[in-house]
């Protein structure tokens, strides 16, 4: 058990940095896609690794500490979450927009060559 525990400290060690990392980048406002992409990722596969090490450790408690060890992975998970939904917005904010988002209309009545319209 108390190996799990030193995996899970230094995991949460490593979410931590990254939830920060991610706060600091969207408010420098000098991001791009790839690097937010970056980020959400490396988030994602850290909260993953987070919760399969939160289940092995949840196996080894009593109910009450299991209760009590509830709360704490609830925040990392909720923090974990609104922090990825960030950085989605983010990077579809800077995905190039398709004619249809911009609002370009396509002519009809252009032809091409050797094709002829209306006749």
């Amino acid at each position: 058990m108390d190996r799990i525990k030193g995996k899970r400290a230094t995991q949460r060690a490593l979410h931590t940095r990254l939830r920060n990392e991610a706060s600091q980048l969207i408010q420098s406002s000098q991001f791009s896609a790839p690097a937010l992409r970056v980020l959400h990722d490396r988030l994602k596969n850290c909260n993953d690794g987070l919760r399969v090490l939160n289940e092995q450790l949840e196996e080894h408690l009593t109910d009450e500490q299991a209760a009590e060890d509830y709360l704490s992975v609830s925040e990392y998970e909720d923090t974990a979450a609104a922090t990825l939904s960030l950085l989605s917005y983010h990077i579809e904010q800077l995905q190039p927009e398709t004619t249809a988002d911009r609002g370009l209309t396509m002519r009809s009545d252009v032809a091409t060559p050797g094709i002829k319209l209306g006749g």
